[in-house]
Formats: structure tokens, C-alpha cells, sequence
């Protein structure tokens, strides 16, 4: 049951649940539930223990798109909201949280002119940062945000490495309900009703993954991660001054 824990549940079984509702929808509506038999005892029990199985599909599809996206940087994201190039946080704040990350990680903060001159050392004191910040950020009741920021990255990131799956799920859930319809088998009932809100969920189903699963919507939902992540050195601050 260590599986069901707040991350695994919102970022790993709800993509697979989305892309699985299509399936779920024609199951629910064409089993005889006044009088549920064999049929859809087995095939309820085969769902459920689907449901695990596709959680950890979405997270191996998931990890898959980001080693895609994240190619050029070797599967790694690269966090640049320190950096004085980046304009996401104010100067004034990035110094503060360089001057405190500098004494953790045992680094010294580059300047401006470092940071152009030698970017891998930049770079190199950044990647230390950012480490110590993941490290020091498990707390999820102390970081909250930064917790919920983590699952929407999740979430979408797994959701897009479903992608294709759910679109295939969606359309052989679709041509299943057309031929329960055209050939009603006497385990199963698909009416005219049953068939038009088949149908809606699979455009809504369809416009969802095509519009609103996209690498463009991961990356935001990483770029308010690492956001937050790097504000979390308040926190960090504060916590060393008590």
C-alpha cells in the first residue's frame, strides 16, 4: 500500500486514469449493473489491477518525454533562475539566495563577469545549488507550493507520456461501443443515449490530450517549479536563523 501516497496518486494514477476514461466510460455504460454477473466481476477485478499497472507505465512514459525534451542538457533540467541572465526572480532576491546557497554548498557565488567568463564553473556552482535545494525540500507540509508544483509537473509530464496510449484507448473504445451498438451482445446494453455520451467523451477526451497535454504545457509546469523551488531558499533562510 506504500503506493498510495499523495505524489503517486495525483502525478501517477490520475494521467493513467485520464487516459484510460474513455474505456472506463464504455465499460460503465454497457455492463448490466441491475443485474451484474461474471462478466463484470472479472472485468471490474482486471481494471483495478490495471489501474496499478498503468500508474507505473505513466511514470516510465513520463520519465521517457522528459529524457526526450531535456536531450540537449543530457535528460537533466537545467535550472537558470539564479543566474543573473534569467530575469524570473529579482536581482536583489537572487543575491540574497546566492550568498546563502555559496555557504552551504561550500562554493563561491560567481559574479556577473565570472559567470560569463567561465560558464562552466557557473554552471557548475548552480547544479550544486540546485541539488541542495531538492535535498532540502522533501518536507511537504513546510513546502507546501512547492509540493503541489511537483505533482502538476508530474501529472503532465506522465500525461504526456500516455499520450498516444489514451488516443489509441480512446479510439478502440469508440469502434467498441459502435459495434455494441450494431450487435448487442446479451452481457451488455448500448443505447442511442449511451452512444451519444460515448461519443462526447471521446471529443472531449481527444481536445483535452491535444490542447492541454502538450511539451509546451510540461515545460511551464516546470518553469513554476523550479520557480518555486528557488523561492523555497526563504524558507531555508529562515529556518537557519531560528
Amino acid at each position: 500500500m506504500d503506493f498510495l501516497d499523495t505524489y503517486s496518486i495525483k502525478a501517477r494514477l490520475f494521467p493513467a486514469l485520464v487516459a484510460m476514461a474513455p474505456a472506463l466510460s464504455l465499460f460503465l455504460m454497457a455492463g448490466s449493473w441491475t443485474d451484474p454477473g461474471f462478466p463484470e466481476a472479472i472485468t471490474a477485478m482486471t481494471i483495478g489491477v490495471l489501474f496499478f499497472a498503468a500508474a507505473d507505465l505513466a511514470r516510465r512514459a513520463g520519465k521517457h518525454v522528459e529524457a526526450r525534451m531535456l536531450k540537449a542538457t543530457g535528460g537533466r533540467h537545467e535550472n537558470r533562475e539564479l543566474t543573473f541572465e534569467d530575469t524570473t526572480i529579482e536581482q536583489a532576491t537572487k543575491a540574497r539566495y546566492r550568498e546563502f546557497l555559496a555557504a552551504q554548498v561550500g562554493i563561491a557565488a560567481p559574479t556577473r563577469e565570472s559567470e560569463t567568463q567561465d560558464s562552466a564553473a557557473a554552471r557548475s556552482f548552480y547544479a550544486a545549488c540546485y541539488d541542495y535545494l531538492r535535498l532540502n525540500t522533501y518536507d511537504t507540509e513546510k513546502f507546501r507550493i512547492l509540493f503541489n508544483e511537483n505533482i502538476a509537473y508530474g501529472y503532465l509530464r506522465n500525461l504526456l507520456g500516455l499520450k498516444p496510449y489514451a488516443i489509441g484507448i480512446n479510439i478502440a473504445a469508440a469502434l467498441a461501443a459502435w459495434a455494441l451498438y450494431k450487435y448487442p451482445p446479451p452481457f451488455a446494453s448500448m443505447t442511442d443515449g449511451k452512444l451519444m455520451i460515448q461519443a462526447g467523451l471521446a471529443v472531449w477526451h481527444v481536445l483535452y490530450l491535444s490542447l492541454g497535454v502538450t511539451e509546451r504545457s510540461v515545460l511551464a509546469a516546470s518553469k513554476r517549479y523550479a520557480r518555486q523551488l528557488t523561492f523555497s531558499c526563504e524558507t531555508l533562510i529562515l529556518n537557519r536563523k531560528v
